[in-house]
């Protein structure tokens, strides 16, 4: 089977699928029995001429227009000769169906009016009438939804529910055939202006008639709309004006105004212009020559209208941000953005200069460069911090002795006055960093003492000065001077905090052995077994730094040879 008749198969089966979809979302083609139309019906005109008048004369957005186009499809299908016998044997007419009370409605507002009620201009007119009258809840639901697939379903939602007032279970469906059906072919999703399918004669022959097509729409209101022939000079032959629409049909609004069978044999332009209410400008111009050649067209296919970023007011430039304040020293920058979503940029002029400030490091060194201001404006004082060795930079003062800083770097500054600005120093405090002690585990008896030291970085803090503590006073106690005294059998961690309150701190456990302690009991608890051995073991790997006596051989050293002198003991081999 080849790409071709696969591809076919496809689309007929896509095509059976939607088929069914729709009958089932309808209930009027399971169950109506509609009369034969006339030979002049078209659904598919048909549907163009309602979307053009509820976008035109009720002036809907597209979301609401697909709404009520589900509805009427669902209802009759465009056909204003529709008509249904209901249960009690009254009958549904028309486009929308209108039945009993509103059908008689529709047949005297028609008679009153002039118009037909079995056809669609007087079922349209009708259709507004009531909108604006009776069924204005109605109207009220659909006519300010957003114009999104989101509004597409709200208003076919609300139609079927507010105006049709058919069985709730179809207003999901028709809510969702608004959405997924109606809105992709009837949704604008930019918010331009555009034409489209607009046909022109390139030449055409002396005498002929020429059939124009194509449509102009818009999201917004055309404010102008003009269709015209012109000759060479650009004089106006002929035109079509409106305006207040979204949607222009050229072929059913303009053609009959466009006599081309009049024109005599020359040179001419063929336009088509149009403005809406967001400043958006659609101008298609082409030339052609009427003589006799034969008659030559061309399509264009679409295109979109561009900005005039000036043209109407709210529609235009913002305000402006401002990227970067102008200064004495520098321009600045402006940012603006049109409605459309075009931005541009424009310089600020830099500021006059009406006032300096002068910046003094007072001792120091690297003073900022000094700063214009002009008058009534801020300024941010420079970023640029002095130096001076052995002083802290906390601001600046106009009081050359403060010892208070009035502003600190980057603060705004508003005096309209020559000032000088000086440096306020306090003099740097070298606080101690880090603290050491002579030993961080250390075994006494009782009764016995020794004198911890502490060394101090860095050499040159301040206060040099540590306060003792012990965490027992009980077990071991200190002195001022770090001299440590064993006091009973146990551990107490002996502490060297720095006395200037910065934190910094250093400790050592002290661990003291009764008068019945027997060598290698380093954990403390009177006997000598394995337990003992897993702590040393801890200690000589850095694990445990709290070990009694640990020196089990007495060599002065701590290492494996302890290990092994203490399994020997634990042996009983000594």
């Amino acid at each position: 089977m080849n790409i071709t008749l696969i591809k076919m198969i496809k689309k007929i089966t896509a095509l059976l699928v939607t088929a069914a979809f729709i009958l089932l979302m309808v209930p009027s083609l399971q169950v109506s029995s509609f009369a034969a139309p006339d030979t002049t019906y078209s659904g598919t005109e048909n549907e163009k001429i309602v979307y053009n008048f509820l976008m035109n004369d009720l002036k809907l957005n597209d979301a609401a227009a697909a709404g009520i186009l589900a509805n009427l499809y669902s209802e009759s299908s465009y056909n204003p000769n529709a008509e249904h016998t209901e249960a009690d044997g009254s009958i549904s007419y028309g486009l929308c169906q209108w039945n009993k009370s509103r059908f008689t409605a529709l047949k005297d507002f028609c008679s009153a009016n002039g118009y037909d009620y079995t056809t669609l201009n007087g079922q349209l007119y009708f259709l507004k009438y009531e909108l604006e009258g009776s069924e204005s809840k109605a109207y009220e639901k659909v006519k300010n939804v957003s114009n999104t697939a989101d509004g597409a379903y709200l208003a076919g939602y609300n139609w079927a529910a507010y105006f049709e007032r058919c069985a709730s279970v179809y207003y999901e469906r028709r809510a969702c055939l608004s959405r997924d059906s109606y809105w992709p072919i009837y949704g604008i999703a930019s918010k331009v202006m555009t034409a489209r399918g607009i046909n022109y004669p390139i030449t055409l022959s002396g005498g002929s008639h020429y059939s124009l097509y194509g449509s102009v729409e818009s999201p917004n209101i055309l404010t102008k709309a003009e269709v015209s022939i012109k000759d060479s000079s650009g004089n106006v032959m002929f035109s079509y004006n409106t305006s207040g629409k979204r949607y222009i049909d050229i072929n059913q609004n303009a053609d009959s105004k466009m006599l081309f069978n009049k024109l005599t044999d020359g040179s001419y332009y063929y336009c088509v212009y149009a403005e809406d209410s967001c400043g958006f400008v659609l101008d298609f111009t082409r030339k052609f020559t009427v003589g006799s050649e034969d008659t030559k067209t061309q399509t264009l296919s679409t295109q979109e209208a561009e900005h005039n970023h000036d043209n109407v007011l709210g529609y235009s430039w913002d305000k402006g941000t401002v990227i970067i304040e102008p200064t004495v020293e520098e321009d600045g920058l402006i940012l603006y953005t049109c409605y459309c979503g075009v931005s541009k940029t424009e310089s600020i002029p830099k500021l006059i200069s009406s006032f300096t400030i002068t910046y003094d490091a007072n001792g120091g060194d690297e003073a900022p460069e000094a700063q214009g201001k002009a008058k009534d404006t801020d300024i941010i004082l420079s970023s640029t911090i002095p130096v001076r060795e052995g002083y802290v930079f906390l601001g600046w003062s106009e009081n050359k002795s403060a010892e208070k800083a009035e502003y600190m770097a980057g603060d705004v500054y508003s005096k309209n006055a020559d000032a000088v600005l000086y440096a306020v120093w306090s003099e740097e405090v070298i606080s101690v960093k880090k603290i050491t002690l002579s030993s961080v585990n250390t075994s006494l008896f009782e009764g016995e003492s020794l004198k911890l030291e502490a060394q101090i970085f860095p050499d040159n803090a301040a206060n040099k000065n540590v306060v003792w503590t012990s965490s027992d006073p009980d077990i071991v106690s200190v002195d001022t001077e770090g001299n440590v005294t064993g006091i009973k059998a146990g551990t107490a961690v002996i502490t060297a905090s720095a006395e200037d309150g910065k934190g910094s701190y250093a400790s050592c456990y002290i661990n003291v052995a009764g008068s019945d302690w027997s060598v290698g009991d380093v954990n403390g608890d009177g006997d000598v077994n394995s337990k003992d051995l897993a702590r040393l073991m801890k200690y000589l790997a850095g694990i445990d730094i709290n070990a009694l006596f640990p020196d089990v051989n007495g060599d002065g050293n701590e290492n494996v040879k302890d290990l092994a002198r203490l399994m020997k003991i634990i042996a009983g081999v000594i």
